[in-house]
């Protein structure tokens, strides 16, 4: 058990962290000792939250841990020189990812979700809830799942087909939204990839699966009396708008930090509409209150994504480690079209097994970097791997969130996804192949 004061410090070097990686990144001040302070407190809160773990999640951070250390370890004694590139490495550990995390989350105390008494059903309103947790979810992430879940629930239960309908628009966000974590690990594990190309190469694929759920839920014998979430399109307005100023932006500013221009805005607007919302009303303690709460007890909750991504930069650290010392290598003089497909497989088999798409990413981006591979062939895979990889196992965050909130089976869940699934993986497959086409890849 973790102590509540304890909870709160950790929240503290948390928020910390995130401004100092966000100074340093805008400012241009990498080399700097800032962001090495942020990743010595949250190293500090990351050994204060490892105690929230369990099951599966504790288990997956502690190999990667573990085997990350060993493999810097041997490195070190073959060769000391790899210390001067492993400690950074160790102690900024994903840092980039962790701040656009955990910016993103402040999002939720802005999102205004208008909740009516009644609930529309039909087909319309399941069209309306896919769509609007796609959109929604696509900016303030899990929230929205967790939210409209809460809302159409009847004694605590959803439906099958309502819990498939929210899993899936959410996860196909992960195709295309800059918002979603997915991103931020593309582009970091693939280097040089383009924002803009990403986008637009997922954004068909996840138009193609929204659709796809759309025509499977219109076949179902009882969607008449199907209930959905009270979805207005006002709702949408401050994603939506958020959206469009980090595209705006970074198109005027194309050589910006991504990652640092969505975090940075992110927090801009949650700081702006407390703001007015605290002026307007002549109470100031609503701008404060929210923010204080959210560090507090908001950015501990989500200690799990947190030590998931730094234990792997440990392992990342420790692969890249033993590449430079023994120059490894996985054989292969070419990363085109076939090889980004096998390698969407490989990621989506290691999913199927339990392991977290961050791990395989990190695991796997390593041993690829060697062969210098297509910036935005890699990225586009490590999104396809997300996107799919969430749904194929039971054990993703989502399908556990299902189980233990809205008592949907997890394996049930994956079952029904089957189908729709191997038409997804087709069609990534395909989108691969034709981008390794018009490029020369293949």
């Amino acid at each position: 058990m973790i102590w509540p004061r304890h909870l709160a410090w950790a929240g503290r070097c948390q928020a910390g962290m995130v401004v100092l990686a966000l100074w340093a990144q805008l400012f241009d001040m990498g080399e700097s000792v800032w962001p090495l302070l942020g990743g010595v407190l949250a190293w500090v809160a990351a050994g204060v939250l490892f105690r929230q773990l369990r099951g599966l999640q504790r288990l997956q951070v502690l190999l990667m841990l573990l085997v990350g250390v060993v493999l810097m370890a041997w490195a070190l004694w073959r060769s000391p020189d790899v210390w001067a590139t492993a400690w950074p490495q160790v102690l900024l550990a994903n840092q980039a990812l962790l701040m656009m995390l955990m910016s993103v989350s402040f999002l939720r105390l802005v999102a205004q979700i208008d909740q009516h008494d009644q609930q529309p059903t039909g087909p319309s309103a399941l069209y309306r809830t896919l769509l609007g947790v796609h959109l929604l979810g696509a900016v303030i992430n899990f929230s929205s799942m967790m939210i409209m879940g809460e809302r159409m629930a009847r004694d605590g239960k959803l439906t099958l087909w309502q819990a498939l309908t929210l899993t899936r628009g959410f996860s196909l966000a992960a195709q295309w939204s800059p918002f979603f974590v997915a991103m931020g690990v593309a582009l970091t594990n693939a280097p040089g990839a383009s924002l803009w190309g990403l986008l637009l190469a997922g954004m068909p694929l996840a138009a193609m699966g929204l659709w796809l759920t759309a025509w499977q839920l219109k076949r179902l014998p009882d969607i008449a009396q199907m209930s959905g979430f009270p979805m207005q399109w006002k709702t949408l307005s401050m994603p939506g708008g958020l959206a469009a100023a980090v595209l705006l932006l970074h198109w005027l500013w194309p050589s910006g930090p991504i990652l640092a221009l969505i975090s940075g805005l992110a927090l801009l607007m949650v700081i702006f509409t407390l703001s007015y919302r605290a002026w307007t009303s002549r109470r100031w303690v609503m701008l404060l209150i929210p923010l204080k709460r959210h560090v507090e007890q908001g950015l501990p909750g989500m200690s799990g994504e947190m030590l998931l991504f730094m234990a792997a930069g440990v392992l990342a650290a420790g692969i890249s480690a033993v590449v430079q010392v023994t120059g490894f290598s996985l054989g292969i003089e070419h990363f085109g079209a076939n090889q980004a497909c096998l390698l969407l497989l490989l990621l989506l088999a290691m999913a199927l097994l339990g392991v977290h798409p961050v791990t395989g990413i990190a695991t796997l981006s390593g041993l690829v970097a060697s062969v210098n591979p297509d910036p935005q062939l890699l990225g586009m895979t490590f999104l396809m791997s997300w996107s799919l990889g969430v749904n194929i196992s039971a054990f993703s965050g989502t399908h556990l969130a299902m189980q233990g909130r809205f008592g949907v089976n997890a394996l049930t869940l994956v079952r029904h996804n089957s189908g729709f699934l191997m038409v997804m993986t087709c069609l990534n497959l395909l989108a691969l192949q034709l981008y390794g086409l018009l490029q020369g890849l293949n």
